[in-house]
């Protein structure tokens, strides 16, 4: 097959990236319905933010920082660097509304959750609520509508709005703020002390998250559709138009698998494999190394959002119904028609995996057999992928309402 596009171009490196670990993003709500039915130059800094944003920080400049976060956090749209969607602690066992909080707009990301705050993105604004009781600690407004989910590390919140901004966690006060690419239109992915995502330009980027300085580049996807990209220790995954590509951490290209239909999800990084669902409802799995297909599995309908991985299997959306497939073989295991209505992307903890509908409910399934352990209903669709946390499922549907379920 004749390859579309060669990206050779030359990567500009700027600076080299910092480690950060995970450790900062610490710590009114309304009742709910619920029933059983850059410029390659450093990125600007300072205390105030650009004409498109302003801050309105409600809670004190202080906070008592949490004495081991990592615990309680899914720091990243999809939980974490590699997109698996996996929480290693916790469940939501019971399906128990444990708070309900009416948000300034339409939920557009996941929430994230760092310690005892949670962050969300609705309308045009960012909002830090208590985890505990989802009271608001601050929000701030931007210019435009906030479409992708924030990110935290180590005492840095990261907003992907008209340009990528780098904020206080307990106040909203901007650190720095860059316009590389244009801006971002992707979630953000954190590895390793770098932030990286998907531009307007149709680049992927990586910046520095002490300073916003740009340490990688990618050369240009002619054809649009830059996914959410996937990080690990070996480099950047990303998938756009009808290819799933590895970058190194510079975003110079290590390989390029051709899938002939469009990938409309990000990727998920697992160890040696990488998996990638396409249009056509084919899922693949293939060489991290290499790019090299290993299998691949073919579903009735289209694949629109990452799998969810971990040893239990390789959990995957495709249409109305959700499909465990064996890791190591590819075989399906089990397939369950969820409900009538267009699903989120799953999310899952050991033994359990959760999905939620457009048909206004949110369901958790048994890993090992699909069969359905609880469901509940909400008053409307449930527009972005569950998040679990300890264990707190967070739920967000399309009139702005974020429930929290034990």
């Amino acid at each position: 097959m004749q390859k579309k596009f060669v990206r050779r171009e030359v990567l500009r490196l700027v600076a080299g990236g910092g480690a950060v670990a995970l450790a900062g993003c610490l710590g009114g709500s309304d009742e709910g319905t619920t029933d059983d039915v850059v410029t390659q130059s450093p990125a600007s800094t300072g205390d105030d933010a650009t004409e498109t944003a302003t801050a309105t920080p409600t809670a004190s400049e202080t906070a008592t920082p949490e004495p081991n976060p990592s615990a309680t956090a899914w720091a990243q749209a999809y939980g974490d660097a590699a997109n698996s969607g996996f929480a290693a602690e916790g469940n939501a066992t019971t399906g128990v509304v444990r708070w309900t909080a009416k948000l300034d707009g339409r939920l557009q990301a996941p929430p994230v959750v760092f310690g005892d705050r949670l962050f969300t993105v609705a309308g045009k604004t960012l909002a830090a609520h208590a985890r505990g009781d989802g009271s608001e600690q601050w929000t701030r407004t931007f210019g435009a509508t906030l479409e992708h989910a924030a990110a935290c590390t180590d005492e840095t919140l990261l907003v992907a709005a008209d340009k990528l901004y780098a904020l206080e966690p307990a106040t909203g006060k901007t650190r720095w703020e860059s316009g590389v690419g244009a801006g971002p239109r992707t979630d953000l992915t954190v590895h390793d002390g770098v932030v990286y995502f998907g531009a307007a330009d149709s680049k992927v980027y990586g910046l520095r998250v002490a300073d916003g300085e740009q340490v990688a580049r990618s050369a240009l996807f002619p054809h649009g559709g830059v996914q959410t990209p996937a990080v690990d220790d070996s480099g950047v995954v990303v998938t756009a138009s009808d290819e799933v590509t590895g970058l190194n951490k510079r975003g110079a290209q290590q390989w390029d698998h051709e899938t002939e239909s469009t990938v409309n999800a990000p990727p998920t990084i697992a160890g040696d494999v990488v998996y990638a669902g396409t249009s056509d409802g084919d899922l693949r799995c293939l060489d991290r190394s290499t790019g090299s297909k290993r299998w691949s599995v073919s579903f009735e309908s289209s694949i629109l959002t990452p799998p969810s991985v971990s040893d239990e299997g390789v959990f995957v959306v495709a249409g109305q119904t959700l499909h465990c497939v064996d890791p190591e073989s590819g075989d399906v295991r089990w397939s369950q028609r969820v409900d009538d209505a267009t699903l989120t992307a799953p999310s899952h903890a050991p033994g359990i995996v959760y999905v939620g509908s457009a048909g206004h409910r949110v369901f958790a399934l048994d890993a090992a057999n699909g069969e359905t352990l609880w469901s509940k209903k909400t008053g409307h669709p449930i527009v972005v992928a569950p998040v679990l946390v300890a264990d707190d499922l967070y739920v967000g549907t399309s009139d702005g309402t974020l429930y929290t379920f034990e």
